[in-house]
């Protein structure tokens, strides 16, 4: 690794995020900290709000010192979630004073911040110390699907405020073009780190959750993420049934939970697909479903960097993935410009690639829309063909062993060592 023993002994990386709810950017900051703290730097995790669902990583020891290293900035009061956006900006002024009276007590080195309300909060709130803010999500893509109001208020807060930061950095390298884009930096301070996956994804702590019945097919396809508009789940869903009218075994199985579930349910019924598609929620340790299961399919419209379709490589699962911003792409065709888009099914060099999914929900009564029958095509192509799927698994695998977490983690300690040198503005 980059730091000496001595350098990585006096220096204190302090993580901020809003939460350690169930999603990418949480695991992402999870891993960076175990990491981090594995390669002998001293560790600070700060929350804005005391939400813990994710479990934390490595081994007993390993989660000791995080859960006692962890600073939560906001205790959760009913009226900041009851007033949602504005009950945030109240909260967040309360966090600027815990934060500040935390870093006199605490003798940070840097301070790295994952999503907009953590990232604001470092502009505003740290001064003495080089901040590093990181954008974890496809920028333009993000605004649009926020609401008015929130859109505003990212805009306003990077367009005032972006100067402080000592450097960006991006989970995908389209990522950081978006973001370059909205927000022009000198280019020396923008930077992209993939995410890390692992074989050994989940903590060793939880066993392997099963569901009963699932995988009992034979033809299983699986799909996973949080409920909500971005993970594409419909259209996914109504492409499925091309697939399970050619494949009487075939079986949806989409792993997650949120908002709308609801409205999933809804299509899966008016298909007709009851026993077909199931929804077993979110499960802690899916990895004996993932193996059950013969292709992985990521039909979401937009994310920052897809963490499942990686785990799901790492497993040797197939994939098809639409191909949106950003992300997909640069794993699975990574030497082509990460903003060119499909236009029809492509066989990729990790995987087969499908054109993006339409950017708002059609009822089962509506006629599939082009990218809708090439996500069937894609998983029909793979179910038909033995050699292809085992191919493209063996393909994946391989593919997946350059995110290793060590890979990612060196990238960051070589950033974090080299910026603490460098002279940033109060």
């Amino acid at each position: 690794m980059v730091a000496s023993k001595l350098c990585k002994r006096d220096m204190t990386i302090g993580l901020m995020i809003a939460s350690l709810e169930i999603g990418g950017a949480q695991r992402a900051i999870l891993s960076l900290a175990a990491g981090l703290r594995r390669e002998g730097f001293s560790v600070r995790l700060i929350l804005l709000e005391d939400k813990r669902i994710m479990p934390l990583p490595g081994d007993a020891q390993m989660q000791a010192y995080l859960s006692k290293n962890t600073y939560v900035l906001s205790k959760k009061n009913w009226w900041r979630d009851r007033l949602s956006t504005l009950g945030k900006m109240i909260g967040l002024t309360v966090c600027i004073w815990k934060l500040k009276r935390m870093l006199r007590e605490e003798k940070l080195s840097v301070m790295v911040s994952f999503l907009e309300r953590a990232n604001i909060l470092n502009l505003i709130a740290v001064r003495e110390i080089p901040r590093v803010i990181s954008i974890r999500k496809h920028m333009e893509m993000a605004l649009a699907e926020k609401t008015w109001l929130k859109a505003i208020l990212i805009r306003i807060g990077y367009s005032l405020l972006l100067h402080r930061a000592t450097v960006v950095v991006c989970n995908s390298r389209e990522s950081a073009m978006s973001f370059e884009k909205l927000f022009p930096v000198k280019d020396t301070q923008v930077h992209a780190i993939l995410n890390c996956a692992s074989d050994d994804i989940f903590p060793g702590s939880m066993a392997d959750d099963t569901v009963k019945g699932i995988g009992e097919s034979g033809a299983q396809i699986v799909a996973m993420g949080r409920f909500k508009p971005a993970k594409g789940f419909v259209p996914l869903i109504r492409s499925f049934r091309l697939v399970a009218n050619q494949f009487p075994s075939a079986e949806l199985v989409i792993i997650g939970d949120g908002p709308d579930r609801r409205k999933l349910e809804r299509m899966i019924r008016a298909l007709k697909l009851d026993g077909r598609v199931r929804l077993p929620g979110f499960l802690g340790n899916p990895v004996s479903v993932l193996k059950q299961s013969l292709i992985f399919v990521c039909s979401s419209r937009s994310e920052g960097f897809p963490n499942a379709l990686v785990e799901a490589m790492m497993l040797g699962l197939p994939v098809v993935a639409a191909d949106c911003h950003s992300g997909p792409r640069e794993i699975l065709e990574p030497s082509t410009d990460p903003r060119r888009k499909a236009t029809k099914l492509e066989t990729a060099s990790f995987g087969i690639i499908v054109p993006k999914m339409p950017l708002s929900d059609l009822g089962a009564d509506f006629e599939l829309q082009a990218s809708e029958i090439a996500l069937a095509d894609g998983m029909i192509k793979l179910l038909n063909d033995d050699a292809l799927r085992i191919s493209y698994g063996a393909l994946a695998k391989r593919r997946a062993l350059e995110f290793a977490p060590d890979k990612m983690v060196s990238e960051w300690e070589s950033l974090l060592v080299n910026i603490t040198t460098v002279k940033h503005s109060p």
